[in-house]
Formats: C-alpha cells, structure tokens, sequence
C-alpha cells in the first residue's frame, strides 16, 4: 500500500496535469495521478470528502478536507497549512488497508459529532506540525513522510471507541440496494458505509463516497448497471427520511440473474420441449 500527505495551503505546480494547483503540496512524494479531481463538481475539496474506488487495477482512498488545526485557530503566518489530504493506493486484500477503514470510520465519526478537527486531524498534527511539513515539502524526504503517515494510521487504531453521534438507529446492513445515497448523520448509514470500504479493499469493484455538495440522491453520481455504489451526505439527518435511499443504476445487469432463475427458466423449456414432442407422436 502506498500513502501521500497534502499539505493544503502550499503553493506547487502540478506537473501531472500541466496547470498550477495553489491548494495542494505534496510531502515526501505525489501519487501518480489526481484522480480525485473528478469529483470536482460533486464536492468541495476544501471541506470534507471522502472517496473511494475498486477496480480490476487496484483501490484508490482520498481524505480532504482535514483541518490542520482547531476550528476558528489563527494559522501562524506563512508557514500552517490550512488542511490536510491523504491519498492511498494498494491492491485487494493487503494488510495495511485495515488502517484505512479504521481511519475512514474514526474520520465519519469525527463528522457527525460536528468535529472535523477532531482526533483524526490531532493525529495529523501531533506527527505533522508546521515545521515539519515546511521541511518535507522542502526536500526529497519521501521515506520519512510514509513513516509519519504510518504511524498516524498506528495512532488512529488506538483511539477509543466512538459513541453514536446522534440519529435514529437503523437494522443492521443486510439486503442494502448495490446503490444508494444515506447522511453521515444516521449512525447505520455510517456503519454501511465503512462496510461497503472494507469490501471495496478487499477486492469488491465498486465506490463509497461521501461528496459534500450532493444533497440527495437527484444530485449523485450516476451508477452504472450493477455497480456498488454507496454515497454520503453531510446534510441533516431528516434530509433522506430516515435512512438510505435507494440509487438509479444500481439493478443488477442482465448477466447477473441469479442462479435459481436460470434452473427454473431451463426447467420451463425442457418441459415445453417435452411436452412439443408429445403431441408430434401423437399427431
């Protein structure tokens, strides 16, 4: 699994893309690409989001939005950076991904209580403070940013255990739509959520993304024919009704009638077969 830190606020140009990028400043090392800027109309980078994606290439995860320190702090003059991002790539199954549920689920949690700045941006700035991020972004110092961010995910895992941050309790996740639209103000959306993740980094292609200018699901992503596709909102929780709503574009394709149905449907023409056969011979 790779790991990369932004450092929002400092300036850099994105070599990738071609065109400057005054928000983002890599730490250490760039990921190989900024795939998450196509998102861009779904979502405000310089507020909360989290997404992520499974595919047969792999599974890419971005957290922006992170404050770099208490809401309403003065930054110090010209060094803080205004937040954070992380972005990670890996493959299905590894390891190391199980830090990345744990650190989206401590970071949902963190949201609903209305606290951005919460433990997950204190871990980012107890192993990221303002002098150290000058310097990595300063220097080729790759390896020791990806031993910061290590051990951030090390100190996530530890934190207690979140309450309920308010909302009506929802049934266990079970028989969820392939797609669907839920707030991160409904503990069980939540909990789906972080389930859906965890499948994702486990080898199941789809997306879990929680996009802060979609307000319900008239404003989501389109889903292709059978994709898991689940979405998160950070409107109030009366917002969906109380609970998740149902996507367009989430049915499963033709090539995914289930097992029992192809039995039955042969079943049906053998016996017409059968049945055709005898009236010939008695014709």
């Amino acid at each position: 699994m790779d790991g990369y830190v932004m450092a929002r606020g400092r300036a850099r140009d994105d070599e990738d893309h071609g065109v400057p990028d005054e928000n983002h400043g890599f730490l250490g090392a760039r990921p190989p690409g900024a795939w998450w800027r196509s998102y861009t109309g779904s979502t405000d980078p310089d507020r909360p989001t989290l997404l992520v994606e499974a595919d047969a290439g792999g599974w890419r995860a971005y957290l922006g939005g992170i404050p770099a320190g208490p809401l309403g702090a003065e930054p110090a003059p010209d060094t803080a950076p205004s937040g954070f991002a992380l972005a990670f790539t890996g493959g299905p199954g590894e390891e190391a991904a199980g830090g990345v549920v744990r650190l989206v689920a401590r970071w949902l949690e963190d949201l609903a209580e209305g606290r951005p700045d919460g433990p997950v941006s204190a871990c980012l700035r107890r192993h990221f403070p303002d002098g150290t991020v000058e310097r990595l972004g300063d220097t080729d110092t790759a390896g020791e940013t990806r031993l910061l961010l290590a051990r951030t995910l090390a100190d996530v895992a530890w934190l207690p255990a979140p309450g309920d941050a308010g909302g009506p309790d929802l049934p266990a996740a079970g028989g969820d739509p392939p797609a669907w639209i839920g707030t991160v103000h409904h503990r069980s959306s939540r909990e789906r959520f972080v389930m859906r993740v965890e499948e994702l980094l486990s080898g199941v292609e789809g997306r879990a993304l929680l996009l802060n200018r979609v307000g319900g699901p008239e404003q989501a992503p389109a889903g292709r024919p059978g994709e898991r596709l689940t979405v998160l909102t950070d409107r109030p929780a009366g917002t969906l009704g109380g609970g998740p709503v149902a996507l367009a574009g989430g049915r499963p394709p033709y090539g995914a009638l289930s097992a029992k149905a192809l039995i039955l449907a042969g079943a049906v023409v053998v016996v017409g077969c059968f049945v055709w056969v005898l009236c010939m011979t008695a014709g």
